[in-house]
């Protein structure tokens, strides 16, 4: 990357940053005022688990955020850990930190500190103890963790698209624009997480449909809104297939059919809330599943076998969930 090129005309590369795998984070305060203008107030940091997919260590990230044009990087914690392990210095991980013109606004680990037991509290605040150290060594001051507890769906931070084939000629895209979600989540331990989410069947919408096929879609033929208002998932139990992927296997309640159903999903990350912008602890999910909804009792308009005339018996969904736990105290 040319080291001339200005943080702005970087940014406005997002496909390339996209397709790197890279995102930004807003900060509350600048990570570093003097070249700040009054239409960019704030500064750019990278968390280094938008890019945990390139198997990078945490030197390479940092090189990759300095050149990249960001003020700020946000570690987390096993990458501290692995470096150590590998036989790395966190003092002089923080001098590289700081020679590449970046700052620590905080790490991220999940030390098990708010729960109703005294014995692993006490262990959960001597891991807090041990992470603050290693933060303060490579010049960061704080750690952000969204904490363990109930969390509910932020609503203005996520989506629920579904797509069947129409006819075979494109996947036809439409999505439900109201549902909510309670979450009991443990970063910890995320398999022991428990989701219910509930959707409003009559927020069924169509982009653009002539009012006849959206009257259909809500009809007695297919969903039947007024028979079936809600649509309802509950998980029972999680799996988890990586450090951050796992499948939910749960039961999906639809058009009055209750059937077992698995989604895949991954967490996003988290933080324990930001000052003066986001003081609420957030977390997030992007998840993936389908269904036939014949099994459900929905068979209007399902192509005959060895055809494609009709609408998709197979509907595929995808979900973005951002959750938000109680405001800190």
């Amino acid at each position: 990357m040319n080291p001339e090129l200005s943080r702005r005309q970087w940014l406005a590369g997002a496909t390339v940053v996209i397709g790197a795998g890279l995102t930004t984070n807003l900060l509350s305060q600048p990570a570093d005022a003097k070249d700040r203008t009054k239409d960019e107030p704030f500064g750019y940091c990278l968390n280094t688990s938008t890019i945990d997919g390139q198997k990078l260590t945490i030197v390479e990230k940092v090189e990759i955020a300095a050149k990249a044009g960001y003020q700020a990087i946000e570690p987390w914690i096993r990458e501290l850990d692995q470096h150590v392990k590998d036989g790395g210095s966190l003092k002089d991980l923080g001098k590289r930190i700081h020679d590449s013109g970046l700052t620590v606004p905080s790490a991220i680990g999940f030390a098990e500190w708010i729960v109703d037991d005294d014995d692993r509290r006490k262990k959960g605040m001597e891991e807090v103890r041990r992470n603050m150290d290693m933060v303060h060594q490579i010049g960061g001051k704080r750690l952000a963790a969204p904490p363990a507890g109930a969390y509910k769906l932020d609503k203005s931070h996520a989506s629920l698209i579904l797509r069947a084939s129409h006819m075979g000629f494109s996947t036809y895209t439409t999505r439900f624009s109201r549902f909510d979600a309670d979450l009991t989540f443990d970063p910890k331990n995320p398999a022991a997480s428990k989701v219910v989410t509930t959707i409003d069947a009559t927020s069924f919408e169509m982009d653009s449909a002539p009012q006849m096929c959206l009257d259909i879609m809500k009809g007695s033929q297919m969903l039947d809104t007024a028979k079936f208002p809600q649509i309802l998932f509950k998980s029972e139990s999680v799996r988890m297939t990586g450090e951050k992927s796992m499948e939910i296997f749960g039961t999906l309640t639809l058009h009055g059919v209750t059937r077992p159903i698995v989604l895949t999903a991954t967490y996003n990350g988290g933080y324990s809330g930001m000052p003066n912008m986001d003081p609420q602890p957030r977390i997030g999910f992007s998840a993936h599943g389908s269904f036939m909804r014949s099994d459900f009792g929905i068979r209007y308009g399902v192509p005959a076998p060895g055809t494609t005339m009709g609408v998709g018996d197979l509907i595929d969904f995808s979900i973005e969930a951002e959750f938000n736990g109680a405001p800190r105290g």
